[in-house]
C-alpha cells in the first residue's frame, strides 16, 4: 500500500469562528458541499475538514490555551513567512517568534481554538 493524504479533519467547538480563521484570515478556499456541522477547505494537494464536536464535548469556559503539547500540528507553505507572520499578528492570530534552520524559516501560531500550526518556507 501507498498511502496519499487527502484530507485532515479537525473537531472543534465553533464550526463558524473555525471556518471564518481558516478561510477568511489563512485564505483557504472553502470547498462546495459540506453539511450543517461539516465544512471542508482545499488546502493544496489535500484538504483540512472542520468536523462539529458533540455538545458535550465542548469547551464550558471558551477558553483555548495553545495546545503545544499536541502531537499533530497543520503546516502551510509561506514565500515570506515574516511578512505571513506580521498578517497574521495584525489580525490577532496568537504567533511565536520566526525562527530559521539554515535557509528555511518557520513560525508556529494557534487558531482560536488554541491547535498549532505552522507557516514554513519548506
Amino acid at each position: 500500500m501507498k498511502a496519499e493524504l487527502s484530507r485532515l479533519i479537525l473537531f472543534v467547538d465553533d464550526i463558524e469562528k473555525m471556518s471564518e480563521f481558516y478561510e477568511g484570515v489563512l485564505g483557504l478556499d472553502k470547498l462546495p458541499g459540506g453539511s450543517d456541522g461539516f465544512v471542508c477547505f482545499a488546502a493544496g494537494a489535500s484538504q483540512v475538514c472542520l468536523h462539529s464536536l458533540p455538545a458535550e464535548y465542548r469547551s464550558e469556559s471558551g477558553e483555548y490555551p495553545k495546545r503545544e503539547d499536541t502531537y499533530v500540528k497543520f503546516v502551510f507553505y509561506s514565500a515570506d513567512v515574516p511578512a505571513d507572520r506580521q498578517y497574521l499578528l495584525d489580525r490577532g492570530v496568537r504567533m511565536n517568534e520566526t525562527v530559521r534552520y539554515g535557509e528555511i524559516e518557520v513560525c508556529d501560531g494557534a487558531d482560536p481554538e488554541g491547535n498549532i500550526f505552522q507557516i514554513s518556507g519548506r
